[in-house]
C-alpha cells in the first residue's frame, strides 16, 4: 500500500497514513451509526504512531460496551469524524475510512454489531460477521492483528 491521505470536509484537518490497516471493519453499532450519519461506519484499525494528523481535533468522550472510555475525535469546524481512540485498543486508532481522499483500497474483513444492521446490509458480505463485539477480549485482539 502506498501513502494515503485524507481529511475533513472543510480541509482544516488533514492526515497521512503510511501502513496498511491491521484490520478493516464495517461497524453497525448505534454510536458509529450516529457519528457517521449513515447505517454503518467503515473503520481502519491502524497504529496511532502511523497516523500523522495536522489540524485541531475536537473530542467527544463516549463509553464502549466494555465500559471503558472511547474518544471520538472530529473536526471542530465542519464536524467530520476522523478517528476514535478506545482504551480497550491501546496503541491503535480507529480511522474513519470515509474521510480518505480516495475510496478505501482495502475491503472489510469483518462486520460488527450486525444485530443492529438493516437486513439488506449484511446479505452477500464476504467477510466475517459478529452480532456484537467479539468476546472474550482475545477475540477482539485477533481482529486487531488481522487474523
Amino acid at each position: 500500500m502506498s501513502i494515503l491521505n485524507g481529511g475533513c470536509l472543510c480541509g482544516s484537518v488533514r492526515y497521512t497514513v503510511v501502513v496498511p490497516p491491521k484490520s478493516v471493519s464495517l461497524c453497525h453499532c448505534l454510536n458509529c451509526r450516529k457519528q457517521s450519519g449513515s447505517n454503518r461506519s467503515m473503520n481502519w484499525l491502524v497504529p496511532v504512531d502511523d497516523l500523522m494528523i495536522t489540524g485541531e481535533l475536537s473530542t467527544y468522550r463516549d463509553t464502549g460496551d466494555s465500559g471503558k472510555p472511547v474518544l471520538r475525535q472530529f473536526c471542530g469546524q465542519c464536524g467530520s469524524p476522523i478517528r476514535t481512540l478506545a482504551e480497550a485498543l491501546p496503541g491503535l486508532a480507529v480511522l474513519k475510512a470515509g474521510t480518505l481522499d480516495e475510496a478505501s483500497p482495502v475491503p472489510p474483513n469483518y462486520a460488527l454489531y450486525t444485530v443492529r444492521a438493516a437486513f439488506w446490509e449484511t446479505q452477500g458480505l464476504s467477510c466475517a460477521t459478529f452480532e456484537r463485539m467479539p468476546t472474550p477480549p482475545s477475540a477482539a485482539s485477533a481482529l486487531s492483528s488481522g487474523e
